[in-house]
């Protein structure tokens, strides 16, 4: 019997909570980096709004290819936004989950 488990497993389990609404495939890393913006203002209007005044948003992004992991974090940083995100990247699936707080 064996107790060895697909190091994709917990990533795969993680990205099973992501709405549907809230995938995307990529396309580049300026128009990934231009949604991920959209989504902080907009998590920053509900805060200011008092409506969600702790919310975080999971987006699951496939079809990333692990070299573009640079750029995109480059693109963060760019608009000021490196810190409101936090990345977690699985290469074998590439998919990237980004939480957006």
């Amino acid at each position: 019997m064996s107790n060895s488990t697909d190091p994709s497993t917990p990533f795969i389990n993680m990205a099973a909570f992501i709405p549907a609404s809230h995938r995307v495939q990529f396309s580049n890393v300026a128009h990934l980096a231009n949604q991920i913006e959209a989504r902080i203002l907009q998590a920053d209007a509900r805060i200011l709004q008092c409506i969600e005044p702790e919310s975080c948003d999971d987006v699951l992004v496939t079809g990333m290819p692990a070299d573009m992991l640079d750029a995109f974090d480059e693109a963060l940083i760019e608009r000021g936004i490196h810190r409101s995100v936090r990345l977690t990247y699985e290469g074998p699936l590439k998919s990237l989950i980004i939480r957006v707080c």
